[in-house]
């Protein structure tokens, strides 16, 4: 099952971002020395101060909110 995180936009709405929960391995830690950063699901949930559940059913909940907006913004075109 895919799981997100949620980024507000300055307009309101939102961006979803697809993410793994996965852990940097030894080897990726040599491409962050040259300036490339990974975090897996885990890393940017602590930043946050949250649990994982309750920022994958937030993002479940806003990716919901999102795509009725847009069918309503579609079929109010049509009428």
């Amino acid at each position: 099952m895919a799981q997100y995180i949620r980024f507000p936009t300055a307009d309101g709405g939102a961006v979803l971002i697809e993410v793994a929960e996965t852990v940097v391995q030894e080897e990726e830690r040599e491409e962050e020395a040259e300036g490339l950063k990974k975090a897996g699901l885990r890393d940017k949930v602590a930043e946050a101060g949250k649990k994982v559940t309750e920022v994958v059913i937030e993002a479940r909940d806003q990716f919901e909110e999102t795509v009725m907006e847009t069918v309503r913004r579609n079929a109010e075109a049509f009428i």
